[in-house]
């Protein structure tokens, strides 16, 4: 894994993703972004107020490293992600899809919070 624990890396990292290239970090972002890549943990859990920027601060500290999956619990908070972070790959399960062997068979339907359109 390669790190560094640079705040000007941090800042070139956020600025990969083009919502946020240029801007500024609120306040307590670059230092739980520090503290993260810090961190030998595996796994790190952040927990901040609605509002604070915490898919930033997922999303930049995970630049940080070679590799990283950001996991969302609910569709909105994916579709939230995928619009505020348009370079992010997405997954959904299979039940968001119709099946192409049967087509009588169920499947969801998914709407981007966003878009408005089912999916």
């Amino acid at each position: 894994m390669n790190i560094s624990n640079n705040h000007n890396d941090i800042i070139k990292a956020k600025d990969k993703f083009s919502n946020f290239n240029g801007k500024d970090f609120r306040k307590g972002q670059s230092e739980a972004i520090q503290h993260i890549i810090e961190s030998d943990r595996k796994i790190t859990v952040v927990c901040a107020p609605t509002g604070s920027g915490k898919s930033l601060i997922g999303m930049t500290s995970g630049m940080m490293h070679d590799r990283f999956a950001y996991l969302c619990s609910t569709k909105h908070l994916q579709g939230q992600i995928t619009h505020d972070f348009p370079e992010a790959r997405f997954m959904f399960g299979r039940v968001n899809f119709g099946c192409n062997q049967d087509p009588k068979k169920p499947h969801g339907k998914f709407v981007r919070p966003h878009e408005g359109n089912p999916v």
